[in-house]
């Protein structure tokens, strides 16, 4: 495994890491609320065209056009036209205007690069292509860094851009892992690869071996091409070939189930999955059961996952609790970080946070 220092260009902090307590509403009278840390505060008298929620900040497009973020406790006005596109992630803020991709992060914007062809972003990451200068770049930690040279045309077969991580295959066939300022050249190509929050999981092509990078060391998990796999933060989650339920935790395999789920998905440090009947959730190391059937709908985001059961209650599970938030028909359910909105009656908005309904 060869490893390559990528050079600094610009002097920045370690991650913030937010805390994830923003949500957003539109009330009776449409009026627009951002919801922060157990208080509601009106932002806009009339509708909005879209918003946005991320860990950092809320973003949206008000009624005029104006591109607008709400951070820190502050509404600031970032751009006085309608952007092109926009995403809020749990640290940044990522948009085009125009012919430019921009960054919002740490309360600074910053263009990252003019006409972006190629470009791709996670939680604290974001990959681009600079056809200018033929560099691939990552803004990552507060900082661009270069992170290869000398590629032209298509820079790259394909690539995979996680929370805090992208793995790409060069026009060479090489693998390689951009993680934490250094880019990781692999020993093996893969068949197919799957990128996550520190990890990256990957079939090899010759051999089909499972192969798993996590925090900087590649681990051989299985001898024989897995069934299926999905990577999260922290954790791979794959049906070996003999049909076993597995997950890769913090560099240690645990074995979930006999057999295979009916379904599973991961969300961040989330995975739900299917056992029979049974609704589940692996979290923390731990698997806790949440329903003794499998609800219509489910609504999971980072530490939460949210359903209503067979009595029409909402139910919530946060940080290893299952508990009751709202015995009441509910109209509407969004999940904002560690925040469940819910609308219930004639447009009557309601936040659970933190185990308290507001």
């Amino acid at each position: 495994m060869k490893r390559i220092i990528i050079a600094v260009l610009l002097a920045g902090s370690m991650l913030p890491g937010y805390s994830q307590t923003l949500s957003a509403y539109t009330d009776y009278r449409e009026y627009f609320y951002v919801f922060d840390d157990g208080v509601s505060q009106m932002l806009e008298y009339f509708p909005v065209q879209s918003y946005r929620v991320g860990g950092a900040c809320l973003a949206y497009i008000d009624n005029k056009g104006v591109f607008k973020i709400f951070f820190k406790n502050n509404k600031i006005t970032l751009e006085k036209y309608k952007v092109t596109h926009y995403f809020s992630t749990n640290n940044l803020l990522v948009y085009t205007l125009e012919n430019q991709l921009i960054i919002f992060d740490r309360g600074k914007r910053l263009t990252l690069v003019y006409h972006p062809n190629i470009y791709a972003f996670g939680d604290s990451i974001v990959a681009f292509y600079d056809e200018t200068s033929s560099y691939l770049k990552a803004y990552y930690d507060g900082e661009i860094r270069e992170v290869e040279a000398g590629l032209s045309g298509r820079p790259m077969k394909s690539m995979l851009v996680g929370d805090n991580l992208f793995a790409y295959v060069d026009q060479a066939d090489y693998f390689k892992i951009f993680y934490r300022g250094e880019l990781i050249e692999e020993s093996y190509r893969p068949y197919n690869y799957k990128v996550g929050g520190n990890t990256v999981a990957y079939v090899t092509e010759a051999e089909l071996e499972f192969k798993i990078f996590y925090r900087g060391t590649t681990h051989t998990v299985e001898s024989f091409e897995p069934q299926s796999y999905k990577a999260g933060e922290d954790m791979v989650a794959y049906v070996d070939e003999t049909g076993s339920f597995k997950v890769f935790y913090q560099g240690k395999v645990i074995e979930v189930s006999s057999f295979e789920p009916e379904f599973y998905r991961i969300t961040a440090n989330m995975l739900i999955y299917s056992e029979g009947d049974f609704l589940k959730v692996f979290a923390d190391g731990e698997s806790h059961t949440l329903a003794n059937y499998i609800p219509e709908k489910y609504y999971v985001h980072r530490n939460v996952v949210a359903f209503i059961d067979e009595q029409d209650q909402l139910q919530g599970f946060y940080k290893g609790q299952l508990e009751t938030i709202s015995y009441e028909k509910l109209n509407n359910i969004e999940i904002f970080g560690n925040a469940v909105s819910f609308e219930i009656g004639i447009h009557t908005n309601k936040t659970y946070y933190k185990g308290t309904v507001y």
